[in-house]
């Protein structure tokens, strides 16, 4: 009977030790699967996000189904420790997460749509370049982004809200620009990017500030130099179809005739409907 007993303990014994080596791992895998994925999403209470470390506002479990997305999303040299996750809240029961991914000098942002309702995700996730926003604008002298960085506005009566989401870019000295990218978003949680608005830039030359607003269908710039208020210079009209189409410009200071869209030396149709791209 005693060694039946001894048997039957050390069976016993070796059987929790697979369980807890098989178990172990289990979520080791799960650990590397995720390499470089937080597990929990930042809740800013402005439902914002930020380009700095955000240690204070609270946290929250991304579900799985929005974390295997960010998984298809990053590729090997994405794998970052410092990759962060912000949640905001666009309807009762749809939010976006912006997943914010590091790749060497790389930095960039990610739209994710969750419906929580049905449990899905978008199958499309835009992007933009994070690279010149970091640490709010760390190493320019001229700071253009101001918060809030995500905004929700139906700017087409559709009654629908678009997303908006701030870019800073920068390209040497003579390009240094916030664009606001608006995207359309539909029931089907699909993102489509439908205009590129310029609203501030830096003018190399006279180092003065144009900022520019979306008034309906017209684009509104305004000068800032010194310490002197922002002043119109023109406006643009605009047709909003399938792409956005330019029908008219009127400059109130010739001096700044060619910059009423943008500064950025691109083609002005191009640049509103596909913004800025280039990254270095």
């Amino acid at each position: 009977m005693k060694i039946n007993r001894h048997i039957f303990t050390i069976a016993l014994l070796l059987a929790i030790i697979f369980n807890y080596c098989w178990v172990y791992s289990q979520n080791k895998n799960n650990a590397s699967n995720y390499l470089g994925i937080p597990s929990k999403a930042i809740i800013r209470s402005q439902n914002d996000f930020v380009t700095y470390s955000d240690t204070v506002s609270l946290k929250e479990e991304i579900p799985p189904a929005v974390r295997s997305k960010m998984k298809s999303l990053i590729k090997g040299s994405d794998y970052s420790e410092n990759n962060l996750v912000f949640k905001v809240t666009y309807s009762s029961s749809v939010f976006i997460y912006i997943f914010k991914t590091y790749s060497f000098s790389i930095v960039r942002f990610y739209l994710i749509a969750y419906d929580a309702k049905n449990d899905r995700v978008s199958t499309i996730s835009p992007s933009i370049n994070g690279k010149w926003m970091e640490n709010n604008e760390q190493g320019f002298s001229t700071r253009l982004l101001s918060e809030p960085l995500v905004e929700f506005q139906d700017f087409d009566n559709d009654n629908r809200n678009e997303i908006i989401i701030k870019e800073r870019v920068h390209n040497g000295t003579f390009y240094n620009a916030v664009i606001s990218n608006y995207f359309k978003f539909d029931k089907d949680l699909e993102f489509k990017k439908v205009f590129a608005l310029e609203s501030y830039y830096k003018t190399p030359i006279d180092d003065c500030i144009i900022r520019r607003t979306l008034k309906g269908k017209k684009v509104i710039s305004e000068l800032k130099c010194d310490s002197h208020d922002f002043s119109p210079v023109g406006e643009a009209d605009l047709e909003f179809s399938r792409n956005v189409r330019i029908k008219s410009k009127n400059s109130i200071d010739e001096k700044y005739k060619g910059l009423l869209i943008t500064g950025s030396g691109l083609n002005e149709t191009v640049f509103i409907n596909k913004g800025y791209s280039i990254a270095y």
